[in-house]
């Protein structure tokens, strides 16, 4: 049928190229039809005058035969009722084969007009089916319930596992390991401030790990010189609440990044169920840090993803349970590595301005192949606009990893740029402190504040990026 669709399609696109208006194209085209049709039409109805005008003379020779139904007399009138259509050169099929040919055309018409944008905007099914969902034109879940009948268990495609490792240095440790449709999978791990450690989409890695791999919290030393002893990374840490950066020692002892990280989450679950038309797996829980005669600020986090989204969603909230004001900092220290970074991988970011924080700093938009021994590089972006946005990408591999977060409570980003051998990573690190730690941010009075009793909301996103389309579509929007 799509050689019969082909040439009418292209008739409708010649009139839509100047007219602009579809209903414009369906009425030049009906008139076009009409006339195309006008000949068979014409013919169809002589022939049935002239059928009319024979019909007499037909009535005669039955007229000659009534009465007698035997084989051979019915033959017989049949064959002269025959030859005297063919001395007429008329024919009971004449207008048979018009009628035929108008009713084929109108079938392949109709399917063009009720699928324009198949066969007129040449969409495939997949184009349509993503503008059907992203506009609401059907419904995904509809389609999702056709789809799942390849399945018995929804959990064969996407779902939350919660495991404990049993050997290594994270012996003990729980994890709740995601996984979706899409190809993406991550590892919630609650007994580190609901941090995330695996992150990898369609098999392939996206995130840093140090040579530690990870660590069981209670390995951790808050003594100055142990931070690299037992720091994991992965996809994402969270530095905080007390301290970001360095060692700082004003008023106690605040460790490299602070503690978070290293704190187990109560109340934790996840969850894997339908909302509306997505199929949403989702974790939630919450991180305390508080001392006697000191600072309360809890941390509640709730992160999900879709049956197909190629995005984590995390949404936290910092409350101060005390009745003055606390200084808090965050930051949000996202890791990627090999193989999205490579040598000929490219960073962006949104409108910023930009600090060197490093001798070492020479450029924050390209990555290089490791070096043995070389020193990292550390810049501060401060954001401009209500959203901020950075990617890693390679354009050879077709592949990109991006952070989006709203500015309000972290208005800046450390950019960690490590091409140094066995400890290659790039760390695009959202945040609300200024790449100095607790003590200097207090002299400089650039330390933000929890009111007493009050709460601060943060938004932020890491997402993939499949192809090159989606590349560029992205880098436009920053």
């Amino acid at each position: 049928m799509e050689i019969l669709y082909a040439p009418f399609a292209f008739i409708m696109r010649f009139f839509d190229s100047f007219t602009g208006s579809y209903a414009l194209t369906l009425l030049l085209f009906t008139i076009l039809f009409k006339v195309v049709l006008l000949p068979l039409g014409i013919k169809q109805q002589k022939n049935q005058i002239k059928m009319a005008a024979l019909r007499p003379k037909e009535e005669v020779i039955r007229k000659k035969y009534a009465g007698r139904t035997d084989q051979a007399t019915m033959q017989k009138m049949q064959q002269e009722i025959m030859e005297l259509q063919q001395k007429e050169n008329v024919s009971p099929f004449g207008g048979c084969l018009p009628l035929i040919i108008q009713l084929v055309l109108i079938m392949v018409i109709y399917t063009i007009i009720r699928q324009p944008l198949t066969h007129i905007c040449g969409l495939t099914n997949e184009a349509l089916f993503e503008l059907a969902t992203k506009f609401e034109w059907v419904d995904f879940r509809g389609y999702l319930i056709t789809e799942l009948k390849n399945v018995g268990n929804i959990d064969q495609i996407a779902g939350v596992r919660e495991v404990t490792m049993n050997q290594g240095r994270g012996e003990g440790v729980h994890l709740a390991e995601f996984y979706n449709a899409a190809g993406l999978r991550f590892s919630v791990v609650p007994d580190r401030g609901m941090d995330l450690y695996d992150l990898s989409y369609k098999g392939v890695n996206l995130a840093f790990m140090t040579k530690n791999g990870l660590t069981s919290p209670f390995e951790h030393s808050a003594f100055t010189g142990e931070f690299p002893e037992h720091w994991s990374a992965g996809a994402l840490v969270t530095c905080g609440l007390d301290n970001v950066g360095g060692a700082a020692g004003n008023g106690g002892n605040f460790p490299v990044h602070g503690r978070l990280t290293f704190t187990p989450a109560k109340e934790f679950n996840t969850s894997a169920k339908w909302d509306g038309d997505d199929y949403v797996l989702s974790a939630e829980g919450e991180v305390h840090r508080s001392r006697l005669f000191g600072s309360h600020l809890g941390l509640r986090r709730r992160l999900e993803t879709g049956l197909n989204d190629k995005v984590i969603r995390i949404h936290d909230t910092v409350t101060n349970y005390e009745a003055q004001d606390e200084p808090f900092m965050l930051l949000y220290h996202i890791n990627f590595g090999y193989p999205v970074l490579q040598g000929d991988s490219q960073i962006a970011v949104s409108k910023a301005t930009t600090d060197l924080l490093s001798k070492t700093s020479t450029g924050f938009t390209a990555a290089h192949d490791p070096k043995d021994g070389i020193d990292e590089e550390l810049y501060l972006h401060h954001m401009d606009g209500e959203r901020a946005a950075a990617v890693l990408y390679n354009k050879r591999l077709g592949l990109g990893v991006y952070v989006a977060y709203d500015t309000a409570t972290l208005p800046n980003m450390l950019e960690w740029k490590c091409m140094r051998s066995h400890d290659y990573a790039l760390g695009l690190e959202p945040c609300n402190t200024c790449g100095i730690n607790r003590d200097a941010a207090t002299a400089q009075g650039k330390i933000a504040v929890v009111p007493a009793y009050g709460q601060i909301e943060t938004h932020l996103e890491i997402g993939v990026l499949d192809g090159n389309d989606e590349i560029d579509a992205f880098l436009k929007t920053l």
